[in-house]
């Protein structure tokens, strides 16, 4: 029987809509498309079409960028069914934004990561149904020429339902030990320290064609250089001194989907990290886990699975407990 049987499907995603805006014929050589901001109003997209859109290279410049936007709760902002593609920079970019929805959009043929939480302090969004296909190689942060579908600077948020397809990395938990970016100086002293912080939800998402599946490590620095980035997540509230006084929590991961990666399905670094269901095929390796001393992992039962990639898993958490 084929591992990936039953899993190994392809998505479609609609492109057009009846509101379309675009930038005009001359963004294609120009790459300097059109741009929607948001700062504190009430936004709520449905069913638009975004295309020829962001501008390479210029900060801040992205089809869909809700910035600064704070917490938007009571607002009730959020986009919604809509399509972004062909853009320039990015897809939709989430930047000191909080409680934000975006369901059910596509995002196709993007320049850098796609689905971007900038800085950290992005925290208690709602990701689900969104469709992310095919990146390309960016180059305004030093880890755009490595684009993923959806990028958290902070893992207390939800992602659920979603599909990545095309990227160099699937879905990139992106961890940095304070807030970085253009927010670093506004949380200096706040207890906002994202590797400190549980997991909201990651569950039955897929990710296929990328070279990683789901990257659970590699955090950016204050300059945006990558390092790193073991995740001990523990309640909060958060300070310096809580890797040592507080118990850590388990990251319960749910799931997900990985297939023909080039190189893996799953890398995480980290501990007490349980992963739920998960189905993993046709990648060159299964999964990497680095530190993951408390490590659970629950199959499928009857369902397929590559034993001999669980086989090697479970001998390498073995060696790690000598």
């Amino acid at each position: 029987m084929h591992y990936g049987d039953g899993y190994e499907v392809g998505e479609v995603g609609l492109l057009s809509r009846n509101i379309k805006i675009q930038g005009d014929a001359s963004s294609e050589s120009s790459e300097f498309g059109v741009q929607i901001i948001h700062n504190e109003a009430t936004v709520r997209l449905t069913a638009v079409e975004i295309t020829r859109a962001g501008q390479r290279n210029f900060l801040g410049r992205y089809p869909v960028h809700f910035h600064l936007s704070q917490d938007v709760t009571a607002l009730g902002s959020y986009i919604r069914d809509s399509s972004i593609h062909r853009s320039y920079q990015r897809c939709i970019v989430l930047h000191d934004t909080r409680s934000l929805t975006v369901d059910g959009n596509v995002c196709y043929d993007i320049v850098g990561h796609a689905i971007f939480l900038e800085d950290g302090p992005e925290t208690d969004n709602v990701i689900t149904n969104n469709l992310v296909v095919t990146g390309r190689d960016g180059s305004l942060l030093p880890h755009d020429n490595k684009p993923s579908g959806i990028w958290l600077a902070n893992a207390q948020n939800t992602v659920e339902n979603c599909a990545v397809a095309g990227f160099d990395t699937g879905i990139w938990v992106a961890l940095s030990e304070r807030v970085i970016g253009l927010s670093q100086a506004k949380y200096a002293s706040s207890d906002i320290y994202p590797r400190q912080m549980p997991l909201t939800s990651l569950r039955s998402c897929t990710v296929h064609s990328c070279r990683d599946g789901l990257m659970f490590d590699f955090g950016p620095r204050p300059d945006n250089s990558i390092e790193q980035a073991v995740f001990k997540p523990r309640p909060g509230p958060w300070d310096a001194s809580s890797y040592s006084t507080r118990s850590m929590v388990d990251t319960v991961i749910s799931d997900i989907v990985a297939y023909k990666c080039t190189n893996l399905g799953i890398w995480s670094r980290g501990r007490r990290f349980r992963f739920l269901r998960p189905v993993i095929a046709n990648c060159k390796a299964g999964v990497n886990v680095v530190g993951s001393f408390n490590i659970e992992w629950f199959g499928h039962g009857n369902k397929p699975r590559d034993d001999d990639q669980i086989e090697r898993l479970a001998n390498y958490i073995k060696s790690l407990e000598g």
